[in-house]
């Protein structure tokens, strides 16, 4: 916080410049009559928003297949991609900005950014472009500048800003999505309600319209309702906006789920195939048990020969159970563990991808030494939604399943529930 402070000191700034948040008396009136005209702003940043996150996924996969074709040349073709882009998102910003009429300052008391005019005016689109993400939110939710943003500045602000935020996808920057995405839908629902205020459509200020734009735009690219309208009621500290604000996001999110089945970060887990549990269970779990969701898999002994390991390690799991040929599940040992005891040599080699050079009589690898004794065990009628709350919420990895009388049944890991999950 000190080096924060400081830094701003040095810089003729102010910390306050970084905060969306701030008690000052602002008058955000709206009036219920304009509700119609917020359903309709939320329904097009709900069309919005499951474009942006679209284009966002396409993009970052372009990137990342492109980038396989100069591999060869990592990581020196990644930081010098990274460093025109970051040329390029200057460049355009200021050329854009260019295109602003520069405008007196008004009566509010903003900061805003003078870029190319004179002292006492300012340039709109460099206010909300070529500026700290925070400090453009603070201006569009701003119930005291009326007046000071056009509709036209606002809306090339939001084309020129969504089109670099798609550009930004897959590159190896913390560029930040969540307060970008706040941006993008505080600047179309400025434009949008400046435009319907020129038009007499309206008489609640745009800086409404800013909030409830935002709050569409932030809950449909990460898909949460609560959280998306406490966040953004608590920036305008103003809870006479609540009501809007949900109506905004329920709108918006309906017509999201209608075009994207996943959120942004739910969709990029999903497609990378990252080991991750959804809190709840699908519902088609309802009608399933514990043995419907194991799958067949080698048992070790607790003391293997090493070409029965070589053979498990063969398989594509990462949990073995350990058992005695006809008695109940002793253990669980993992590849990792299992990899552990085979000999040096073999390892070394990678002679363990190939079976038939291993003599049968090897010696006898010690199973029980790296195992777990005390797996978790799990009767085969367990209610599916029951045995998924266990890995989902209590962290289990895997368990075995047994019969009522004990017999194994198979073994089930937290991978193989995360498939079948994504499979229904």
């Amino acid at each position: 916080s000190l080096l924060c402070y400081g830094l701003c000191y040095l810089l003729g700034s102010d910390i306050t410049e970084f905060v969306i948040y701030a008690e000052t008396p602002q008058n955000k009136k709206w009036n219920w009559g304009d509700v119609p005209i917020f359903a309709a702003l939320a329904a097009m940043v709900g069309v919005l928003t499951s474009l942006h996150t679209r284009a966002m996924l396409l993009f970052a996969s372009l990137r990342q297949s492109s980038r396989s074709r100069w591999e060869h040349l990592q990581p020196w073709a990644v930081i010098l991609e990274t460093a025109i882009y970051a040329s390029l998102c200057a460049f355009t910003s200021s050329m854009v900005s260019l295109l602003a009429a520069c405008t007196e300052e008004g009566q509010s008391g903003l900061e805003y950014v003078a870029f190319n005019c004179a002292e006492g005016q300012y340039n709109p689109i460099a206010s909300l472009l070529v500026a700290t993400s925070h400090s453009s939110v603070k201006l569009l939710f701003s119930g005291n500048n009326a007046g000071e943003i056009h509709a036209a500045s606002s809306f090339l602000a939001f084309l020129t800003y969504t089109g670099l935020n798609i550009g930004l996808a897959g590159l190896p920057v913390p560029g930040g999505a969540f307060t970008a995405t706040m941006l993008m839908g505080g600047l179309f629902g400025r434009s949008v309600g400046a435009l319907c205020h020129a038009l007499g459509l309206t008489e609640s200020l745009s800086g409404v319209y800013a909030v409830v734009g935002s709050a569409a735009m932030l809950c449909g690219f990460k898909q949460m309702t609560l959280a998306s309208v406490l966040i953004v009621v608590e920036c305008v500290n103003d809870l006479n906006l609540a009501a809007i604000v949900m109506l905004g996001v329920a709108v918006s999110m309906a017509v999201n789920w209608s075009m994207n089945e996943r959120g942004h970060d739910e969709e990029v887990i999903h497609r990378k195939q990252l080991p991750y549990l959804e809190p709840e269970p699908p519902r088609s779990f309802d009608a399933l048990a514990a043995l419907d969701l194991c799958t067949p898999c080698s048992a070790l002994p607790p003391e293997a020969p090493l070409h029965q390991v070589l053979q498990a390690l063969e398989e594509d799991s990462e949990y073995f159970p350990v058992k005695e040929s006809d008695g109940p599940c002793l253990g669980i040992a993992t590849r990792q563990a299992l990899r552990s005891l085979l000999p040096a040599v073999v390892q070394a080699d990678h002679v363990y991808l190939d079976v038939a050079d291993v003599a049968l009589e090897a010696d006898v690898l010690p199973i029980h030494r790296v195992m777990d004794p005390t797996p978790f065990t799990v009767v085969e009628d367990m209610p599916a939604p029951r045995l998924y709350n266990l890995f989902a919420k209590a962290g289990e990895r895997a368990a075995c399943i047994t019969s009522i009388r004990g017999d194994f049944r198979g073994l089930l890991s937290r991978e193989q529930l995360i498939a079948a999950a994504r499979r229904v």
